[in-house]
């Protein structure tokens, strides 16, 4: 009931991802997992966002370096992940225009399982 009620506020995109059966019971599973040694991984998480990570990103010289990324997400601005990706040119980026933070990997998943499996 809580997911449902937060998810009001989502893009239409995780909405519609949100309204697949299972996927809220794989959320609330996830989100539950993620958080059962305590709130100290995400809220680290949060802080490493705006600061230094302690290299630069240029600097990753790995052939398998991918980025996935809704266009429409709200979470990580689009804006951020497009950043990212300009300082790893080696990189294989994949914007999808149409989704957001969940309904990336949602309608998405066996694409970037596959592209994983294939690295």
């Amino acid at each position: 009931a809580t997911l449902a009620r937060v998810s009001g506020r989502w893009p239409e995109p995780d909405r519609s991802a949100l309204a697949i059966p299972g996927v809220d019971k794989i959320m609330a599973a996830s989100l539950v997992e993620g958080l059962r040694q305590g709130a100290r991984g995400a809220a680290l998480d949060g802080a490493l966002l705006g600061r230094d990570w302690g290299f630069e990103p240029e600097s990753l010289d790995f052939p398998r370096v991918h980025l996935w990324h809704g266009e429409l997400d709200d979470q990580v601005p689009v804006a951020q992940a497009r950043a990212l990706a300009q300082q790893m040119p080696q990189a294989k980026c994949v914007f999808y225009p149409d989704d957001a933070h969940i309904s990336t990997i949602v309608n998405h998943g066996d694409e970037i399982v596959a592209s994983l499996l294939a690295a």
